[in-house]
């Protein structure tokens, strides 16, 4: 599971070092014919984004769009699922492990 803060752009950026870090690793311990690990991307935090007492309700609602864009289209781009949760309220928390449960039982 690689998670990113939705209310941070930066923690954003790094998931895909994450991702190239990690292929570059087992493609030079193992080579290049090894699956990439089931892996899903995490936007966590949702939680935070609805708290946010400056800001119009529009605005909040083009910024979550906004942050959901960019890690469904980067999942979609590297064929991994991505999922939007908050570890402080529970929201997709249990999804989120029986998301990538299933995805590890189909791989065996």
């Amino acid at each position: 599971m690689f998670f990113f803060d939705v209310s941070n752009q930066q923690s954003f950026q790094n998931v895909a070092l994450w991702l190239k870090k990690l292929i570059n690793t087992i493609t030079k311990s193992v080579g290049s014919h090894v699956d990439i690990p089931p892996i899903i991307v995490v936007g966590n935090k949702y939680d935070k984004l609805a708290k946010r007492r400056s800001e119009t309700i529009e605005e909040k609602n083009r910024e979550i769009e906004r942050l959901y864009k960019s890690g469904k289209e980067f999942a979609e781009k590297n064929q991994i699922p991505y999922i939007e949760m908050s570890i402080k309220t529970g929201l997709n928390v249990e999804f989120a492990l029986l998301l990538l449960s299933t995805i590890v039982f189909n791989c065996l």
